[in-house]
């Protein structure tokens, strides 16, 4: 089955004829499993708006009986408890931005109280992201970051320390490399995969992208006048035919594909971006081929041991990564 993403940013309730008629072209597809990311960063949640946006989800989703999956991003954690019966209700996962006031003991209520799906952290630098991932970890939520704000060394040293911390919830900019490598299944996100095609992305003028990002050269049409035969114009066709190119050229030519994943597909990756990432595959790759060697006895990251009885369990190790 066809996974489909659609992010939309900040819907309102007199755009919501918009985001049906999409909807609908979307779920006209055979076959395709539907996630919807909607974004709320400065709308104030409310029930009303929750109860109108559920409704306008499950109506089509039951009439074209496809699975919906909604995600709520939001920075607004205390409407998120305040309103947890009516996301429960509706089957939302939340996506959690960390907040100043966000406490470990806050978090691990909300979390008993309904499904968060990961917790994402900000700062300006290094030091800060980690300031913020001690000082939040505790609650057991995975936690991601924006990787491209640290330097190869960083990534390298905080995996290090993560690795050996009895105390560790999952780290997301981890979990794709080390997932891969103890499973041989991809474990990552957009960044390194073939996403394009799969990611919609309607910001709140109206105007749709195929990426969340609005990367140079994403951008594709108003809402407001999607022809009813196409839903992809010329520029998609020219920016997918430049992507396959550049990920059969990287897929034939670099013997680290198979973790890389060619990166980004609207971001021409240069010679420098890829030997940071090389060097971060074959880091990890040597430090769980070390471990792996007495089955991680002696390695006291609770996730890592999880994942790897797991992939015990299941029969997923393969040889080709030396565990």
């Amino acid at each position: 089955m066809k996974e489909k993403y659609l992010i939309i940013e900040e819907f309102e309730l007199h755009r919501s004829g918009a985001v049906t008629a999409l909807l609908e072209r979307l779920l006209e597809e055979e076959e395709v499993y539907l996630t919807i990311r909607w974004k709320f960063f400065s709308v104030r949640l409310n029930r009303s708006l929750l109860e109108r946006i559920a409704s306008l989800l499950y109506e089509q989703g039951v009439k074209k009986e496809f699975t919906v999956c909604c995600i709520v991003e939001t920075a607004q954690w205390k409407e998120v408890y305040r309103l947890r019966k009516v996301l429960n209700r509706y089957g939302f996962e939340v996506l959690l931005h960390a907040s100043p006031s966000l406490t470990v003991k806050s978090l691990k209520k909300t979390g008993q109280k309904m499904l968060l799906e990961e917790l994402r952290i900000v700062g300006d630098d290094y030091e800060s992201l980690r300031k913020e991932y001690e000082r939040l970890k505790g609650a057991g939520i995975p936690i991601t970051f924006d990787e491209s704000r640290i330097s190869t060394e960083q990534y390298m040293e905080w995996f290090q320390s993560w690795m050996s911390d009895r105390d560790a919830c999952w780290l997301l900019p981890f979990r794709g490399m080390v997932g891969y490598m103890l499973t041989g299944a991809w474990l990552g996100g957009c960044e390194h995969g073939s996403c394009l095609g799969k990611y919609l992305c309607m910001d709140r003028d109206g105007a749709l992208f195929f990426c969340e990002k609005k990367l140079e050269g994403s951008r594709m049409y108003e809402i407001s006048s999607l022809p009813g035969e196409q839903l992809y114009d010329q520029n998609y066709e020219r920016v997918l035919g430049h992507a396959v190119e550049k990920r059969r050229r990287c897929q034939a030519e670099c013997g680290d594909f198979p973790v890389c994943r060619g990166g980004c597909p609207l971001q021409a990756s240069g010679q420098e971006d890829c030997q940071a990432c090389r060097k971060k595959i074959a880091y990890v790759s040597l430090f769980l081929q070390k471990h792996s060697r007495n089955y991680f006895a002696d390695t006291v990251n609770p996730v890592i041991r999880q994942m790897f009885l797991s992939t015990v369990a299941f029969g997923f190790i393969p040889e080709e990564h030396g565990v």
